[in-house]
């Protein structure tokens, strides 16, 4: 028995006789996958995609553990496969979601939008998000991403790049026709100009691509993706705004910090971190407790507001609820003839003087009307993060591996672990039994770590509540 010849981490095996020389039987040790490509090498490409992992580290893991591995031609000629059949399945993936979440609005009409199009398209609500490779403005590669409100699908991303490496080396000198080769520049703009690019194209295909209409858009505040949407959509129907609830929140830190920032000499140590995070904490709750009544949400966050500048010697409870299970202590022992705890105030009413226009800015009707549904993108979040397991943040990529790593996180977020067997099905690769116990078993890890936030979260807030009551 002896190796012939090799192809990538496949080998060619021949048993010879030693008498009469002559090869009795040879077979390699991988089948092809579609008659064409070996199995291994199609099904180690795709696994490293799916896994982050760049050709040069596996060359590097291969040598370490004394194995074969391909040679980088090999691997950028599957690798150009498997992105095909990754894109493919992505966007057979995300026309699927838009199939259900067509399909859930016409069986459930107006659940979450009243308006009509005379498209005939069902009127949605989504959120929509960027996210750059590399953080500042400095990023050649960013994607937008629309997410349906209701279901949590993807059904739509954009994959823009502003860089060609080919492009941007010396053709001339390297003998080179660039106009020949595939050019990963999709993009004239900044990277900042990225995220309102891909809003413009997505909302523009909506309604031919996914037969939606994305009548609803909640997004981080930046009005430049909400502008271009309007823009550029064609919709008979306005694009309404929300806002993200989180980054509401944020406002109100950064306004407090950049507050201490302008008046250190007043504020440095009078407006501590621990402080800035306590008013934002108040603010945050009060929003998410009272919404989606505007004048209920309104009140509360001034309600707490003066509740902040409150003494011993100046009762500020009168916008505070009233009643025996009020947040407010001096309400509470007031409903229960009880004597009242002495506190001391959270801040001064100078510094609440020059805190109380960021709190009128903060509580604007406008502002709160677009935050009523306290509506949140974490899960283009989670999204994101799942495109930057597949395509790391600290080394280099070109647009093909950005929209692969991109597609591959579509199907993971819609379809969970089980989702790259679609890839599989189409590069002709079998998915074994250890392919199925392999997604399940991440599959049941996922869902166990759910329920074991699910039930701190109740335990933290049966805690809250024994504290309100005492």
């Amino acid at each position: 028995m002896c190796i012939t010849q090799s192809k990538g981490m496949a080998h060619l095996i021949k048993i010879k006789c030693l008498n009469c020389e002559t090869y009795l039987w040879s077979d390699w040790t991988s089948k092809k996958s579609n008659d064409v490509h070996l199995d291994i090498n199609v099904r180690a490409v795709a696994a490293l995609k799916e896994s982050g992992i760049s050709h040069s580290k596996f060359d590097r893991f291969c040598g370490l553990m004394s194995m074969p591995c391909m040679h980088r031609n090999t691997y950028n000629n599957l690798a150009n496969i498997v992105n095909t059949a990754i894109i493919e399945a992505g966007e057979e993936c995300m026309i699927r979601a838009s199939a259900v979440v067509h399909g859930r609005n016409i069986s459930q009409p107006l659940t979450t939008d009243e308006r009509i199009s005379s498209t005939g398209c069902p009127v949605i609500t989504v959120s929509f998000d960027g996210t750059w490779h590399k953080r500042g403005h400095s990023s050649h590669s960013g994607i937008g991403t629309v997410i349906d409100f209701d279901t949590g699908l993807v059904i739509d991303t954009e994959v823009l790049s502003n860089y060609c490496h080919v492009c941007d080396s010396n053709t001339a000198e390297l003998n080179f026709d660039a106009s020949k080769h595939m050019c990963q520049k999709n993009f004239s703009g900044s990277a900042n100009a990225m995220e309102a690019a891909a809003a413009s194209k997505i909302f523009s295909r909506s309604v031919a691509s996914r037969k939606l209409v994305f009548g609803t858009m909640l997004c981080d505040g930046d009005s430049k993706s909400h502008s271009s949407a309007i823009t550029n959509s064609g919709y008979d129907v306005e694009i309404l705004k929300e806002d993200c609830i989180n980054h509401i929140s944020k406002r109100m830190f950064n306004a407090l910090n950049n507050l201490k920032m302008s008046n250190k000499k007043e504020l440095n140590y009078r407006l501590t971190k621990p402080k800035i995070e306590k008013i934002t904490n108040y603010y945050s709750k009060a929003l998410r407790q009272n919404a989606p009544d505007i004048q209920k949400m309104k009140l509360a966050v001034m309600g707490s507001f003066f509740h902040m500048m409150s003494s011993d010697l100046d009762h500020n409870h009168r916008l505070c609820p009233d009643g025996a299970t009020s947040w407010c202590h001096f309400k509470r022992s007031e409903a229960l003839k009880q004597p009242y705890k002495k506190h001391n105030q959270t801040i001064t009413s100078e510094i609440g003087k020059l805190l109380f226009p960021i709190m009128k800015r903060l509580t604007d009707t406008d502002l709160l009307k677009r935050c009523s549904r306290m509506g949140t993108q974490n899960a283009n979040e989670s999204f994101h993060s799942l495109i930057w397991q597949r395509c790391p943040k600290t080394e280099f990529a070109t647009l093909k591996t950005v929209r692969a790593a991109t597609y591959l996180a579509v199907l993971a977020f819609n379809n969970g672990p089980v989702g790259i067997r679609s890839v599989f099905d189409i590069l002709g690769i079998p998915w074994t039994l250890k392919n199925i116990s392999s997604s399940e078993k991440k599959q049941n890890v996922k869902l166990q770590l759910v329920r074991k936030r699910k039930s701190i979260a109740l335990v933290s807030r049966r805690k809250n509540l024994k504290k309100t009551k005492n």
